[in-house]
């Protein structure tokens, strides 16, 4: 760490570089129990020390909810806690796509078929 900076930068995710100071909350990840997969990503997730703690505002639709909006603190950011997730949409957005492109490869149960495998 020098003695004097170009610029500060408060909020500084994954940019590196030795002319700028750096500062951001609950320090730069690097410890490895900060470096696991699996559970103990979503544990680091919603640890009230690396995690803002977020959440939407009561969801009027989901009886009052309020859903987590997880964003991580320290450098690199909410990047330190990227989540892979995938769903299946429903059928019928693929028949129509399907319809929009004239190919029923995206028809629904085409597309089941290939889920499925």
């Amino acid at each position: 760490m020098g003695d004097t900076y170009d610029f500060v930068i408060v909020g500084a995710s994954a940019f590196k570089d030795d002319q700028i100071l750096l500062i951001e909350a609950a320090g730069d990840n690097k410890a490895t129990e900060h470096q696991g997969f699996g559970d103990r990503n979503f544990t680091l997730a919603t640890a009230p020390g690396y995690n803002w703690g977020y959440k939407t505002v009561p969801q009027e639709h989901l009886g009052r909810r309020e859903i987590d909006y997880s964003r991580r603190k320290g450098l690199d950011g909410s990047t330190a806690i990227n989540f892979c997730v995938w769903t299946r949409g429903p059928a019928s957005d693929y028949n129509r796509w399907a319809e929009i492109v004239d190919d029923d490869t995206w028809w629904w149960p085409n597309v089941e078929e290939r889920y499925e495998k």
